[in-house]
């Protein structure tokens, strides 16, 4: 009887260990509030990709300037450049965990950005130079970001 108990306790944390360790689910809201925050700009390359979607080749965009991406809770963002102008100033909202999508002030198109991995300190972001066609070679400027 004792050990009937025993095994019982221990399966009882094995399954409160396995219930508390758990993923936490991918929403929306959560992509946002791992996008809030200041994030230095790290580098930029434009790749070009066949109708497939296999990469052709690739270009970095050289820039002068270190802009800060600040992404706010309430939906708002600008970027700033080194000299601490502000540069770029507009809305963002997350329809899905994996895209989030950036209306510029005084852009009308806004631009649809597919996360490619964002965590503690790096956020990758792939911006489309036009919009998609299926079935034709697109362009798109994958951005690296850092806390």
């Amino acid at each position: 009887m004792q050990n009937l108990m025993k095994k019982y306790f221990y399966l009882s944390l094995l399954a409160i260990a396995f219930i508390s360790c758990s993923k936490e689910a991918k929403t929306p809201e959560n992509l946002k509030q791992q996008m809030v925050d200041n994030w230095f700009y790290r580098g930029a390359y434009s790749i070009n990709y066949s109708a497939k979607g296999q990469p052709l080749d690739s270009t970095r965009i050289l820039t002068t300037t270190k802009d800060i991406f600040n992404f706010k809770s309430d939906g708002s963002f600008t970027t700033t450049n080194n000299n601490g102008k502000e540069t770029t100033s507009g809305t963002f909202t997350t329809p899905t965990t994996s895209t989030f999508v950036l209306r510029e002030t005084g852009v009308s198109t806004p631009s649809t950005c597919r996360v490619i991995s964002i965590n503690l300190d790096t956020f990758i972001f792939a911006v489309p130079q036009v919009p998609k066609v299926t079935g034709q070679p697109y362009t798109e400027t994958k951005v690296t970001l850092f806390r």
